[in-house]
């Protein structure tokens, strides 16, 4: 089973790469897309920078849409059969996909 993980960022300098970090370490079949929603800070540079060596999808907005729009624009890259939408200022931790996906899993079987 594979879950794509979408991530909406917005000027998330701070902790982009915090989480992206902890997303890519989940022990889960992933794909992770991110949306960077044309961010002013330097979260663009950042992930422009590192985004080669992680093996993420990267999705660039030219101008700021909102996190709803930045959903979208993911949804026509989206392979997995479950979708988690991670923020990226780390209000909710990856640590509790799992706990997340455990009962759609339970519930296909």
């Amino acid at each position: 089973m594979l879950i794509s993980i979408i991530i909406p960022c917005y000027n998330e300098k701070n902790t982009i790469l915090k989480i992206l970090n902890k997303v890519k370490n989940q022990k889960i079949n992933k794909q992770i897309i991110v949306i960077d929603d044309s961010s002013t800070d330097g979260t663009t540079n950042i992930l422009k920078k590192n985004f080669k060596k992680k093996g993420f999808e990267l999705i660039s907005h030219k101008k700021n849409l909102g996190k709803g729009a930045a959903i979208k624009s993911a949804k026509k890259f989206i392979k997995g059969n479950i979708v988690i939408i991670q923020d990226a200022d780390l209000e909710y931790d990856p640590k509790d996909y799992r706990k997340l996906i455990l009962p759609i899993i339970k519930k296909k079987n």
